[in-house]
């Protein structure tokens, strides 16, 4: 396996890592936030974060910083915008469900992602991603079963919906990661998930600082990493 490959499939492995201790950070951090809130500061720490990056990188490049954060600016806010629903969705199942369950349920994108973007992009299926669509759903069962029979709780169903925007989360990234800078391509979209999540805890949580300070190395978590 080439060098290239072989960084680019570790670097995978560390972000499935981050990810998947980011559901007991965010399991901790819903006992005091409301989902908007909580979204407000992750996203909105991730812009602060990442945009200076995004920007020293252009610069030491030679690259004009503005021209790219305008190629990446529409695509950006589109993927935002998707950004918004599913870790909203996902904030508010976490909420109501287990991390186990959250985290297992989320990853259903992983078949969603070939299904729809069979669908809406027309990309082609392999008869072994249908196989592991039907493998998934004994192991839904096994998960979310009780001695009285299989059920979802109203948390498990915001999981499951969320994961369908994360799998259109990744499709659309597919699309124009290509295009743009990846790195403003993400600086973008967490500041329009920003904005609009404190647009909307501004307006329906109505949050108050002292309800960060107990979850706040939650938040630098997922907001940073």
């Amino acid at each position: 396996m080439k060098s290239k490959e072989t960084r680019s499939l570790l670097i995978l492995l560390l972000t499935a890592a981050i990810w998947g201790l980011a559901f007991s950070a965010q399991r901790d951090a819903a006992g005091s936030l409301s989902p908007f809130t909580m979204g407000a500061w992750r996203y909105v720490i991730g812009t602060a974060v990442l945009a200076p990056i995004a920007l020293l990188s252009d610069l030491r490049a030679g690259r004009r910083w503005q021209r790219e954060l305008k190629r990446a600016f529409k695509p950006g806010v589109l993927i935002g915008l998707i950004l918004l629903a599913a870790s909203t969705l996902q904030q508010k199942g976490v909420e109501l469900t287990s991390a186990g369950h959250a985290g297992f349920l989320t990853a259903l994108y992983v078949v969603l992602v070939p299904i729809l973007g069979r669908l809406f992009f027309g990309k082609t299926t392999s008869l072994g991603t249908w196989l592991a669509l039907l493998l998934s759903v004994p192991a839904l069962y096994l998960l979310c079963g009780t001695e009285e029979g299989f059920s979802l709780s109203a948390g498990d169903f915001y999981i499951l919906l969320c994961a369908v925007f994360w799998a259109l989360h990744i499709l659309f990234t597919d699309r124009f990661a290509g295009d743009v800078s990846p790195m403003w391509l993400c600086a973008v979209q967490f500041g329009c998930c920003g904005l609009l999540c404190l647009l909307c805890s501004a307006a329906l949580e109505g949050q108050r600082l002292s309800d960060v300070l107990p979850v706040l190395w939650q938040i630098l978590y997922v907001g940073v990493f």
